[in-house]
């Protein structure tokens, strides 16, 4: 496995299970992202219909932490009407301590949030902040993804995506009334825009995602070159280790590039940073779709 802790001598139970029930979509192409864990590592791939969202269950159902939000997972699944969807697993030492159904639209199927999965949810799940609102702070058509990620430590967090390609100077207003709009502090407005310059210097082009609580921000760039993140890492204080590892893991699949690179705001600060690469098949993002761009599904 990509990144495994070299003292992993060999694949857990649900590691072989993973591969024995996604063997398709593992061929066709995964997406892979790291932090500043050596020992942790993500993996996603792309699947569709109900097959594919029966073998999730079956994986999901193999986790001693699944049982207690089983029906939170149907409830969303019910009503979520999606076109296609996401699976990403968190491995640490090869144990898989988190994974996320990334539930995903089309544009002429986006119209569900606001009459359907809004509608539905926005009791249990939003409360007051709507996905919708927060996709027209920052010019944006309806979010094109829903999330639910399920771990040992906590309760699901439920999270909404949407794409954009804007300016800076547009994205600097957005990123301001989305402040105002979260009752975030305005300080927070110069550590973002100082982040994002220094990775992308022209203009914004990815997607943001936010929880259903509003007090954590998502913010992935789409295509970043392995020297930008490599120097922003190196002022964020990242060990030279951890950045060689990640430009060693982008050379190794022939790649100058990574598919996107997500910065973790709080309400108070920067929190954390996760870099993606996809591997296999497609060079395409998975999720989220980074280039700004729909992703057609290939058929089979």
């Amino acid at each position: 496995m990509v990144g495994q802790d070299p003292r992993a001598k060999q694949e857990s139970i649900s590691q072989v299970l993973f591969k024995i029930l996604f063997k398709k979509e593992i061929e066709q192409i995964q997406e892979f992202s790291f932090d500043s864990d050596f020992t942790q590592e993500g993996r996603c791939i792309l699947g569709h219909g109900d097959f594919f969202l029966l073998r999730v269950l079956q994986f999901a159902t193999t986790l001693n932490y699944f049982s207690q939000w089983k029906k939170k997972f149907l409830d969303l699944l019910e009503n979520a009407s999606a076109d296609d969807y996401g699976l990403k697993v968190d491995w640490k030492n090869g144990i898989p301590n988190r994974f996320t159904l990334y539930c995903r639209y089309s544009t002429l199927n986006r119209k569900n949030w606001t009459n359907k999965i809004e509608k539905k949810l926005a009791a249990s799940v939003w409360k007051k902040k709507l996905p919708s609102q927060f996709a027209k702070i920052f010019k944006a058509r309806d979010p094109f993804c829903l999330a639910i990620r399920i771990t040992k430590h906590s309760q699901p967090v439920f999270s909404s995506y949407i794409n954009i390609h804007l300016s800076y100077n547009d994205f600097k207003r957005s990123l301001t009334n989305f402040l105002i709009f979260y009752q975030w502090p305005e300080r927070l407005f110069k550590e973002i825009m100082k982040d994002l310059v220094e990775i992308m210097p022209f203009n914004f082009k990815g997607c943001i995602g936010i929880e259903s609580n509003g007090k954590i921000l998502k913010i992935d760039i789409a295509g970043p070159s392995i020297g930008s993140i490599s120097k922003f890492l190196s002022k964020k204080k990242t060990t030279p280790e951890k950045i060689q590892f990640l430009v060693n893991q982008a050379r190794l699949h022939n790649q100058i590039q990574f598919n996107y690179f997500a910065l973790k705001y709080s309400a108070d600060h920067f929190i954390s940073w996760k870099a993606y690469l996809a591997i296999h098949g497609l060079r395409s993002p998975i999720l989220p779709r980074a280039d700004g761009q729909e992703q057609t599904r290939k058929k089979n």
